[in-house]
């Protein structure tokens, strides 16, 4: 009996520990090759706390349509990267014209952020 109960809570934690695992969502993050510095600093922060909160996270240049999980694509609004990604979604960003600002869209399971400088970006 006591053999019974030790391997029936091994089982149960091996299936606890095996559905939170299933579960982790996974965040691609998204800017520009060459961001700019304030870009890269915002984006690293941001896949810290995502991580810390028991998100998994990769980094790309490149958008593609997330099958599963999330995306986040963060650049300057001049940038093909946010122009080509908000088009190809059909998210209008708006163009708020005043230094640092930004604009945040999103559809289905992608967020565009958008800033008007890299300062802009970072603060979205």
């Amino acid at each position: 009996m006591k053999n019974l109960r030790k391997i029936w809570t091994f089982a149960l934690l091996c299936g606890i520990t095996a559905t939170a695992w299933a579960q982790q969502e996974h965040v691609t993050l998204v800017t520009e090759k060459n961001a700019s510095n304030r870009v890269v600093y915002g984006t690293e922060k941001l896949k810290n706390v995502l991580e810390e909160n028991g998100y998994s996270v990769a980094l790309s240049d490149k958008y593609k349509t997330p099958k599963d999980g999330r995306t986040i694509v963060v650049g300057l609004q001049s940038e093909k990267l946010i122009g080509n990604t908000s088009g190809k979604l059909g998210i209008t960003l708006r163009n708020t014209g005043s230094q640092e600002g930004f604009s945040i869209g999103s559809k289905d399971r992608t967020i565009v952020v958008s800033g008007n400088d890299a300062t802009g970006a970072l603060y979205g």
